[in-house]
């Protein structure tokens, strides 16, 4: 319509000198830049309403003219994500590969270090994921969050018992006796603890205490070995536990849910298992009513644990390989792996994260369901915040497996030095059969995994300040004369 009005009052001017011929031109419109769009897979379904707000803002708001489409997948995510992959359809960004290795070796991923700025390598030190490909370390991906380790407990019942409720046991002698003077107290209406065996639970009772002993991915790097003999006088804690009655009647059926579900009950006083995912889960599922904390786990002798507890890790933001958009890809790990993001996973209690300044810089949860979640901040003298190294290869193991024997140890009369010792003989018997396995397919591989058909170790492996970036990868032969 503009147009057209400019033409009739030029045709009614013929003869006339036009003064105003500039301000009456039509001004040339620049056409808005097309957006650059990129594709981000994500399995995090369960904060998908807070990670979309986040993404829809940094859509809006972002200075490089980047749109994230996200598209979320719950449940089996690894098959579709496969399959897209396969065909060479993948999405820029993965929130994990349904395996690095197999992504690796298929050339479906390829590393970030080619597109990182020197600023953003110094922001996520410590936090990369590192695999030697052909000699060189190269960064897959990074660890941006995780589950940290505590101990639940009941501060109703700590002081209906004479318990002082800002004193939670230290050592696992103060946490056997507080839990016989909880159920004494409780009479058959609630006990001192609660074991989450059924369900290949059991995991969630010994983890932390395998960090304590330095043993991380069930290994020690040290002496490149499988070391579950460690958990022995672990275990005779928790068998005498039992014997004393103070744990929950029914743990043999009982799993993580049930026993989070009796301690927001109020039935349960002290938990051994508890995870920072913990704090939505007893006050918002469990709809807890009590008055509860949460503690660093206790000690067998009440000192300084021998190692820090290994946080849970979430590593995530694999690059794919067919990406026309990598440049602006390495743009949106930024984001991902800023204050502002990570600031939001810890506000909204989604996970911890492992860059502090994303928690020093983050407001504290107000929701009065997180309460507790301050709790679980990752400290530098308690928890290990840096990616944990890979673990040897594993083979098919005779008999029983690692949460199997647990079961059976708690559950029956076996041997508990006996047992943890011969599983400790069929991890590594399995992982020397797997050994010449893996080192055939190898043979057919386009590039060498230093991680494939080798044991990893370290002689000088600080149980206090463990360093994975020292940890080599050797053969069998070098780890045999090694270990003579």
């Amino acid at each position: 319509m503009a147009a057209f009005l400019s033409m009739s009052a030029l045709a009614g001017c013929v003869g006339k000198k036009n003064t105003d011929q500039a301000s009456n031109t039509p001004k040339a419109t620049v056409a808005p830049k097309e957006k650059t769009k990129l594709q981000f897979f994500t399995w995090s379904t369960g904060a998908q309403t807070d990670i979309q707000a986040s993404i829809d803002d940094y859509n809006k708001t972002n200075k490089d003219n980047i749109e994230i489409e996200t598209l979320f997948r719950s449940g089996d995510w690894q098959t579709p994500l496969r399959t897209m992959l396969a065909a060479a359809q993948g999405p820029d960004i993965m929130h994990g590969t349904p395996n690095r290795t197999e992504s690796i070796l298929n050339g479906w991923i390829e590393p970030w270090d080619s597109y990182m700025s020197k600023e953003f390598k110094e922001r996520v030190k410590g936090t990369e994921v590192i695999v030697v490909v052909n000699g060189k370390p190269q960064t897959f991906d990074f660890t941006f969050a995780m589950k940290s380790k505590r101990m639940l407990y009941n501060k109703d019942l700590f002081k209906e018992a004479g318990l002082d409720p800002n004193k939670p046991p230290k050592s696992l002698a103060d946490f056997r006796e507080y839990a016989k003077k909880i159920t004494e107290k409780g009479a058959g209406k609630y006990y001192g603890t609660a074991f989450p065996i059924a369900k290949n639970n059991t995991y969630l009772m010994v983890d932390a205490f395998l960090n304590m002993e330095g043993l991380y991915n069930n290994w020690d790097y040290k002496t490149g070995t499988y070391k579950y003999s460690v958990l022995a006088p672990y275990f005779e804690f928790y068998k005498q536990m039992m014997a004393d009655k103070s744990v929950f009647p029914g743990a043999e059926s009982m799993d993580n849910d049930a026993v989070r579900s009796q301690f927001a009950a109020g039935k349960v006083g002290m938990l051994m298992s508890g995870l920072s995912w913990d704090v939505k889960a007893v006050n918002d599922q469990f709809k807890a009513t009590i008055d509860w904390a949460a503690s660093p786990i206790p000690t067998l002798d009440g000192k300084e644990p021998k190692s820090p507890y290994a946080v849970r890790p979430s590593s995530a933001y694999n690059l794919y390989s067919g990406s026309k958009n990598k440049p602006a890809a390495m743009k949106v790990v930024e984001f991902f792996m800023s204050d502002k993001y990570l600031g939001m996973y810890y506000e909204k209690a989604i996970d911890m994260v492992t860059i502090n300044s994303a928690v020093v810089n983050a407001k504290a949860p107000t929701d009065k369901m997180l309460a507790q979640w301050p709790m679980f901040a990752p400290t530098v003298a308690k928890d290990l915040t840096i990616p944990v190294g890979i673990g040897p290869s594993s083979g098919t193991l005779d008999g029983d497996n690692d949460v199997q024997t647990f079961e059976k140890i708690l559950l029956t009369n076996v041997d508990i030095k006996k047992s943890l010792a011969d599983l400790d003989k069929r991890y590594m018997d399995a992982m020397t059969k797997q050994i010449p396995i893996d080192l055939e397919k190898a043979k057919s591989n386009k590039m060498v995994i230093d991680t494939i058909g080798k044991i990893p170790v370290d002689p000088s492996f600080d149980y206090l300040k463990p360093d994975f970036t020292k940890v080599k990868y050797i053969s069998f032969d070098e780890w045999k004369a090694m270990s003579k």
